[in-house]
């Protein structure tokens, strides 16, 4: 049964966290977030709204007793651009 709260408790933290911000996905979709049992990755254009939303999330996350660990968090950037190859 624990599973199943904590499940819909990640589901209301994104709904609440979520901007209609994210990286270009599908059909003018935005893909915003992948959720996997205790671990999220956020997805953003940007860095300073990544942080916000981090701290959006950490806050609002400690509302219902979730907790960020720093020492988990870890932050990825990549480029859309193809690298050099014929640009």
């Amino acid at each position: 049964m624990f599973p199943l709260f904590f499940g819909l408790a990640i589901d209301w933290l994104m709904r609440q966290t979520n901007t209609d911000r994210g990286i270009d996905w599908f059909n003018g979709k935005l893909l915003e977030d992948l959720d996997f049992a205790d671990d999220i990755a956020l997805f953003e254009h940007d860095a300073l709204p990544m942080g916000r939303r981090l701290e959006n999330l950490k806050r609002t996350g400690e509302k219902i007793g979730l907790k960020t660990s720093s020492s988990e968090t870890k932050v990825s950037e990549m480029s859309t651009t193809s690298g050099g190859q014929g640009e």
